[in-house]
């Protein structure tokens, strides 16, 4: 049993105890018992509980001063863990902003769009609409195609033009109907890469004869098993230089009519590229090889 004098009250509860136990707090300088006071190890210190809260972050208990509460959803945080909306200026939880991947600034989702070709958030002030696929997408030249029509497509959603080499709109082309490649529309005729139509004739314009016996032998190696070709080979390179359009005569006999093989090809690589077609040229007609 303690004496009177040994007793005092506490500022916390108005509980009477010995005033031997009873710690302060470093916040209001309240005196209270351990059993209703907060310990904060990090600190090593006593508060009283309405001086502390736990953050919403790392949910650790801090004194009130050091917290701060998140401008979206009211939660309180350490004021060095929340972080700042780059756009409204709003201090937010990190769960409730995310990060530009172009800008890297950190934006609450009403300032962010999805970018279909990148496939991540970004800042809806570097986006635009796109129609291939339907979203938004980053307007640059990196991220998206601009057709002739102005329309926009993902530049994953983009075409290549087997001849040119660009990154074109899919409206800005078609596949030819003989080698099932595609290439930009202003190259086609009739739905057929118009170089072919207008070179069918063995002393074509422009056209370069194949005379590197490696790659003659590369060529008749490719159509082995269903052609006989000739040693007359003219072929039409690309702008890049990569790969090339062939015209190809077939062997036969003199009553046979005169054939031709057309197709396209990377010689540098040994493929084939699309289908070969062969030219009948008293028929005027075209069969699709393979």
């Amino acid at each position: 049993m303690l004496l009177i004098y040994e007793l005092e009250v506490s500022g916390v509860s108005r509980r009477r105890g010995d005033r031997t136990k009873l710690v302060q707090s470093a916040g209001n300088r309240k005196w209270g018992f351990p059993d209703e006071m907060t310990w904060l190890p990090d600190q090593q210190k006593w508060f009283t509980p309405d001086e502390v809260a736990q953050c919403a972050i790392s949910g650790h208990s801090h004194p009130l001063p050091e917290l701060e509460k998140s401008q979206v959803s009211g939660r309180l945080a350490a004021k060095e863990l929340l972080v700042r909306c780059a756009a409204s200026g709003n201090l937010a939880l990190p769960d409730e902003v995310k990060q530009c991947v172009v800008t890297k600034d950190w934006l609450l989702p009403q300032f962010l769009g999805w970018c279909v070709q990148s496939k991540a958030w970004v800042s809806k002030k570097l986006l635009i609409p796109c129609d291939l696929p339907e979203g938004l997408v980053i307007d640059d030249a990196k991220h998206r195609v601009r057709s002739r029509k102005l329309r926009i497509c993902a530049r994953r959603a983009a075409k290549r033009c087997y001849w040119s080499g660009e990154t074109l709109h899919p409206d800005d082309g078609a596949d030819c109907s003989l080698l099932g490649l595609w290439f930009e529309s202003t190259l086609l005729t009739d739905g057929m890469l118009g170089l072919i139509a207008d070179n069918l004739s063995l002393s074509n314009r422009g056209a370069t004869a194949v005379a590197d016996t490696s790659e003659l032998d590369w060529i008749k190696a490719s159509f082995a098993e269903s052609f006989q070709v000739g040693n007359r080979v003219q072929k039409f390179p690309t702008p890049d230089g990569f790969r090339a359009l062939y015209f190809a005569e077939l062997r036969r006999w003199p009553w046979q009519p005169l054939r031709q093989l057309v197709f396209f090809g990377r010689f540098d690589q040994g493929r084939l590229l699309g289908r070969a077609a062969t030219y009948n040229h008293h028929a005027n007609e075209w069969q699709i090889a393979q």
